[in-house]
């Protein structure tokens, strides 16, 4: 046992009480001001003596794994209701993340698993309200995202530069997609758009140089209120030349000839 893990269990010790009574989120507060514990190695040391730290904690530290080599899949708890900046960020072996059933996280936040390289599955539970800027962003071997239906707010650069980001399936209840939320996601072809009331901020797909559909859940005249409402009327958040040749709406398509979205 290192200096460091002895004083962590003298510590614990000292705050038996605070582990009677299962106040697992203040002692973890206290414990990370110990010196020389990193995150990963506390989670592991609380395990040890038999105290499973993420089944009480509310929330995943910032910078709780980051930089994690080793860690290969991630089950986000039920209790957990949001993870914080930098939880996971660069885990470079990280390839699938899951959350448990009934999950109450509502909330992933400011690059908590961006440059995850190996990130290829993710299955996000409905009850997800919001995913801030740069979460999963240059997570290079995602193909698919099904976004859930929970989802209000996807914010900027949320999935910058996935570049093997091929499909994309947003849920009923997105209102926003913000700035350069999918910018450089250069193989992406395919998205679809189920709330017909959304709005689209600048340079969505910039640099989406294999996008030719987006499918719309609204009518012609709902597709033209969304370019009509989107930042700068949408003239930056595709490419141009347009690679989108159509808009699928439930009343026909709308066929981009390069004025429609002026």
């Amino acid at each position: 046992m290192t200096e460091s893990e002895e004083r962590l269990y003298e510590f614990l010790e000292e705050y038996k009480e605070l582990l009677n009574e299962n106040k697992l989120d203040e002692l973890y507060n206290k414990l990370i001001t110990v010196q020389g514990i990193s995150n990963h190695k506390l989670t592991e040391v609380l395990y040890s003596a038999g105290i499973p730290v993420l089944s009480y904690l509310t929330y995943i530290p910032e910078n709780y794994n980051s930089y994690d080599v080793k860690l290969i899949t991630v089950n986000i708890p039920k209790n957990i209701k949001y993870v914080a900046d930098y939880a996971y960020f660069r885990c470079k072996n990280l390839r699938a993340l899951d959350f448990e059933k009934d999950s109450q996280c509502v909330l992933i936040q400011d690059s908590a698993f961006a440059e995850c390289s190996m990130l290829s599955s993710i299955r996000f539970a409905e009850g997800l309200k919001t995913i801030e800027p740069y979460a999963f962003s240059e997570c290079r071997s995602l193909n698919t995202v099904v976004l859930p239906n929970s989802l209000c707010d996807l914010m900027s650069k949320a999935f910058l530069g996935c570049a093997n980001l091929t499909r994309v399936y947003t849920g009923l209840n997105l209102e926003s997609i913000d700035n350069d939320a999918f910018n450089s996601c250069r193989k992406l072809e395919y998205i679809k758009i189920d709330n017909p009331k959304i709005h689209l901020g600048e340079r969505v797909f910039i640099g989406c140089d294999n996008l030719s559909t987006i499918d719309f859940n609204g009518s012609k005249l709902d597709w033209q209120s969304v370019v009509s409402n989107a930042d700068d009327h949408c003239s930056t958040w595709l490419n141009r030349p347009y690679t989108v040749t159509r808009v699928h709406c439930n009343d026909g398509d709308v066929h981009i000839d390069g004025t429609n979205f002026e």
